[in-house]
């Protein structure tokens, strides 16, 4: 039979010890690019965060110029038929004028 000697048990003990010490040390690596990750992770997150706010500001003052130019068109078509009309009520009273001249005052 194979007997274990202290030799052989110390140098399992020692070997344990180093894989633990390995072990370990994997595992602060891990958690420290778990944190560096998620620290990245929030950093664009912030940013997307800026350019949403960013963006529905401009979205926001669009809509209000886009508001105002409808607005100028419907004053500037406001304005033009009341031109127009203007001028159509002129010619509809100078022809009515006409005709009851006419009719009234033939031999004038």
């Amino acid at each position: 039979m194979n007997t274990v000697t202290d030799n052989d048990l110390r140098e399992l003990k020692d070997l344990i010890k180093d894989l633990r010490t390995e072990l370990k040390s994997e595992i602060l690596d891990f958690k420290n690019e778990s944190i560096r990750n998620q620290l990245i992770l929030e950093g664009k997150i912030n940013n997307l965060e800026t350019k949403v706010t960013g963006l529905s500001v401009q979205i926001s003052e669009l809509k209000e110029y886009s508001s105002k130019r409808l607005d100028d068109n419907n004053t500037r078509l406001n304005i033009t038929t009341t031109g127009f009309l203007t001028i159509i009520g002129i010619f509809v009273t100078a022809l009515l004028g006409i005709i009851a001249k006419v009719v009234f005052f033939p031999n004038i």
